[in-house]
């Protein structure tokens, strides 16, 4: 059987149409009033006026904003190949007046509408420095090995002597990126280490970037995830996601229980003909690989007095579907987190940080399903962002 995607750490995927941008609703009433807001504010269908500059494509652009500048940021948004007008050049920048200017940064969600929350979060921080990696769960991206360049592009020019914490949003993806990503934080914090800042979901391989962390703040509503390989495979109704743990138990039992059979073996041989032996031997590899990343970063950090085996033992639940989780896309809660041995301090959800960070959440995370912008690493100075992927014609 093809094999269409085998990473290290797998990525759960929201299945919808790459060119529709569904609206918010709210999905609970502790985030309705702020989440129907940012659904309001959303800036409505761009049409090009005649004095819009036009950019070619890149894979991501960045924000320039200096520090004490009173004008907007030179703001590179994309779409189609498109940069948003500034407003000076657009129908609303034609009334020239700080309400106007303020209500369609707000509809486009432009870094100075973050910025505010990014500082309001950094008050709680003690003195360090907060840094946001957010991928969309709407749009079909995964954590990759650019976006640590993306991050290293924000920790250069930012100022991370007291130490950095990272605010993460993620459905997951490479398992070795999330790997390197774990180094740079380590590398340019000025502590060695860094905190992980959970306020939504950091699944797979975002769970391994938590994991690298010193602790984790999280509250009871915050989730982390399994971290066991998935593997997209070729099958008669199309391609389907499977747990390389489920692919290679299935294997191991059918070979099994036709070696003891003494009868006929014509229906075992029929169903192993759906493996390639050299497939198994790769998920295999995979299964080995994340479970590697997963004890040497907290081997290097929230667990460095323990033994690898008593890493690996803490870890199970995150590691092997049949302890607990089943499905890659089951949700691993703080208290879980907790009797993994993992490093986790608890966020009051009525607590003035709780409300600084959810703010910050909401914002950014409406930001990365819009039109603009499919994943976005920020700091109050910095901003990288890499656009949406275009509908396949």
């Amino acid at each position: 059987m093809a094999t269409r995607f085998a990473s290290g750490i797998g990525v759960e995927r929201a299945i919808y149409p790459l060119w529709q941008n569904a609206p918010v609703t709210p999905t609970s009433s502790r985030n309705s009033s702020l989440t129907s807001q940012l659904a309001r504010e959303r800036i409505p269908p761009y049409t090009p006026v005649s004095r819009a500059k036009t950019l070619p494509r890149r894979r991501w652009v960045a924000w320039a904003a200096s520090k004490g500048e009173r004008r907007e940021p030179r703001s590179y948004l994309l779409s189609g190949g498109r940069r948003l007008p500034s407003l000076r050049h657009s129908r609303v920048g034609a009334m020239a007046n700080n309400i106007q200017k303020q209500i369609f940064a707000e509809r486009a969600q432009f870094p100075s509408t973050r910025t505010k929350a990014i500082k309001a979060v950094e008050k709680f921080l003690e003195g360090r420095t907060l840094v946001t990696f957010f991928t969309s769960f709407h749009h079909v991206v995964e954590i990759s090995g650019d976006d640590c360049d993306m991050l290293q592009s924000v920790l250069q020019h930012i100022d991370t002597s007291k130490g950095v914490a990272l605010m993460i949003d993620s459905p997951g993806g490479d398992g070795l990126a999330a790997e390197l990503i774990v180094n740079t934080c380590r590398a340019y914090s000025g502590t060695g280490d860094y905190w992980a800042i959970v306020p939504g979901s950091a699944k797979s391989a975002a769970s391994i970037i938590c994991m690298g962390a010193s602790k984790i703040l999280m509250a009871d509503t915050s989730q982390l995830g399994p971290v066991d390989p998935q593997i997209i495979r070729r099958e008669q109704n199309g391609w389907r996601q499977f747990s390389a743990y489920n692919l290679v138990s299935s294997y191991d039992k059918l070979f099994s229980e036709a070696v003891k059979t003494k009868g006929n073996l014509e229906p075992f041989l029929q169903q192993l003909q759906a493996f390639d032996v050299r497939d198994i031997n790769h998920y295999r590899d995979l299964i080995s690989l994340s479970e590697d990343i997963a004890v040497k970063i907290l081997k290097s950090g929230m667990m460095r007095k323990q033994t690898k085996a008593q890493i690996r033992k803490n870890i199970q639940l995150f590691l092997d579907p049949k302890m607990g989780t089943i499905s890659h896309a089951r949700s691993i809660n703080r208290i879980e987190a907790e009797q993994c041995k993992l490093t986790v301090e608890k966020l009051d959800v009525h607590s003035a940080l709780w409300k600084a960070i959810y703010e910050l959440y909401a914002r950014t995370q409406d930001f990365v399903i819009g039109r603009y912008a499919c994943k976005c690493v920020e700091s109050s100075d910095e901003v990288f962002t890499v656009p949406p992927p275009q509908p396949r014609s």
